[in-house]
């Protein structure tokens, strides 16, 4: 029988998985990479250096060499642990945007994750919560996974988002900064970044761990980039890039056709989650102003309607769509069904993944 699992996207999600005892045939133990953790971790330090390919081994955040990614595994019947230093086995950094820190060292620590996670139904209204800031999981490299705000909001008040140098706070809440296009000058080519604490971690598409573990990623060399294959031909199952902290697996974005037929057409998922352009039945923001929430998120946030003094910047070019996640609308909520080309007036749309990113499906893991 399928089990839920979840595949990235466009936001970072965490779904049921089941598994077995033994090491060599449970994902839970086997799936972390530790190939690269006798090699001391690495980063470029400036922009010149990766030119250069000149990496160091020690930095200022760092001053002795530390060994990169997961150095232990171990596990009990209710919990699987690992142990690790937090750093990449591929060369990381650098890191130049100034409001955000730089060269930051390893963050140490032991984590652990239910081998028996519950399953809440996608349908469920209540029994959720939802992710805060810091990790909510780890990639199997080691480095930690954060969900995709940036951890600020707009603020009605000062008219202008809360940032890391605004010192107004962290805004007000509403309408909530997707990290991908307000952070993505401070993500390094692996596309991950320390946060001010100096964990480094992930928002999404963490393709330099894809790379590593060969999931439809080409590596440049001389540019020292990283690539989406784009050979259909050539593309492959994703393979597990992560753990929640809540046990479920983390699969990349690409995936079974059919998702109970292992042996259909791999493809890239397609998210469920539109730009609320007016397109599909959605409200369309550059006309309207940022007046409503969508339905995912007046659920999140316990809001049906707005009052004027939550009301969100106009669609401009400071302020685009996509500048806050509430800029989506999930095709589920405006009638459309999951797995399926649907039409709704007049409108026809296929989508892979549900309201959290997942998916019911068997892949090259599952079932065992």
């Amino acid at each position: 029988m399928p089990r839920l699992i979840s595949l990235k996207t466009l936001f970072w999600t965490a779904f049921f998985i089941g598994c077995g005892s033994p090491i060599f045939a449970d994902p839970q133990l086997s799936s972390w990479f530790t190939a690269g953790s006798t090699k001391y971790a690495r980063i470029y330090t400036s922009t010149e250096n990766r030119t250069a390919g000149i990496s160091t081994t020690t930095w200022s955040g760092q001053t002795s060499p530390t060994y990169a990614g997961v150095h232990e595994i171990s596990y009990s019947p209710t919990w699987v642990y690992i142990r690790n230093s937090g750093l990449a086995p591929y060369i990381m950094g650098p890191w130049n945007n100034p409001n955000f820190p730089k060269n930051q060292g390893t963050s140490t620590g032991v984590y652990r994750f239910p081998r028996s996670p519950s399953v809440i139904s996608s349908l469920a209204t209540t029994g959720r919560t939802l992710t805060g800031q810091g990790s909510i999981g780890f990639l199997v490299d080691g480095v930690a996974i954060y969900n995709t705000s940036d951890g600020f909001s707009y603020s009605v008040f000062y008219a202008k988002d809360a940032a890391p140098n605004a010192n107004i706070g962290p805004g007000d809440g509403v309408w909530n900064r997707d990290a991908w296009p307000n952070e993505f000058s401070s993500f390094d080519f692996p596309l991950n970044h320390p946060q001010p604490s100096g964990q480094y971690h992930a928002h999404a598409n963490p393709i330099g761990v894809r790379y590593v573990l060969g999931d439809n990623i080409n590596y440049d060399s001389t540019t020292k980039s990283y690539s989406e294959n784009t050979s259909a031909t050539s593309w492959k199952h994703s393979p597990i890039i992560g753990w929640i902290n809540d046990g479920l697996p983390l699969y990349g974005p690409y995936g079974y056709s059919n998702p109970t037929d292992p042996t259909s057409t791999v493809r890239r998922m397609v998210s469920g989650y539109i730009f609320r352009d007016g397109t599909r039945g959605t409200a369309n923001l550059i006309s309207t102003g940022r007046k409503s929430l969508p339905l995912w998120a007046q659920q999140a946030q316990n809001k049906t309607t707005l009052a004027d003094s939550q009301w969100g910047p106009n669609v401009s070019t400071a302020y685009e769509l996509g500048h806050f996640s509430e800029d989506y609308d999930y095709l589920g909520d405006l009638g459309f069904t999951q797995g399926v080309s649907s039409t709704v007036n007049g409108y026809t749309a296929l989508f892979d993944l549900n309201k959290y990113n997942a998916r019911y499906c068997v892949t090259p893991e599952y079932p065992g």
